[in-house]
């Protein structure tokens, strides 16, 4: 495996088994465990994608193509490999789940990336509120979209917290080991 796989199969372990256990789940469930290996092989797939695609991109604007093969084409790929793999069916309503995705992530580099980016923060802090902020808003938006679920609801925002807390763990086991 090469050392970009190892590392997305750690943060999706990471992130998916907090979040999990936060949210009162049994860590040890068998459809718990085989989603996760599923989720795992839909990032490493989206990773291989977007690393490809971003190269084509960035020959014309490197900015923009991170964001394209970062926050679109990413979840896209990573939603419809899991999706396949887990053989469940890609329909109209998954595919408007997987462009909810796309707005959730779209709505934080508009409101937040570049503020963020241009901040006076230390990297590592910027990191970790990026590591926060980024899937809570995309969860929540998303949700909103494809749901109706109101963004403020406390569940919602619970659940977005304990995803937040998984990407958080996952980038202090990083700077701990050097991963």
């Amino acid at each position: 495996m090469f050392p970009t796989q190892l590392k997305i199969s750690l943060k999706i372990s990471i992130v998916v088994l907090l979040s999990s256990f936060l949210a009162g789940k049994d860590i040890n469930d068998t459809k718990l465990q085989v989603d996760l290996i599923y989720t795992i092989c839909g990032f490493i797939a989206a990773d291989l994608v977007s690393q490809k695609l971003q190269k084509q991109i960035n020959q014309i604007d490197q900015k923009v193509g991170k964001k394209i093969a970062g926050d679109i084409v990413g979840p896209c790929v990573m939603l419809l490999t899991k999706a396949l793999l887990a053989r469940n069916p890609i329909n109209k309503k998954y595919l408007f789940k997987i462009l909810c995705v796309v707005i959730g992530f779209t709505c934080y580099n508009v409101f937040i990336a570049d503020k963020l980016n241009n901040s006076k923060i230390d990297d590592d802090v910027k990191e970790m509120i990026s590591n926060v902020f980024k899937p809570s808003v995309m969860l929540m938006v998303s949700g909103y979209l494809e749901n109706g679920e109101n963004p403020f609801k406390s569940q919602v925002i619970r659940n977005a917290l304990f995803t937040a807390n998984g990407f958080m763990a996952n980038t202090l086991v990083v700077k701990a080991t050097g991963i």
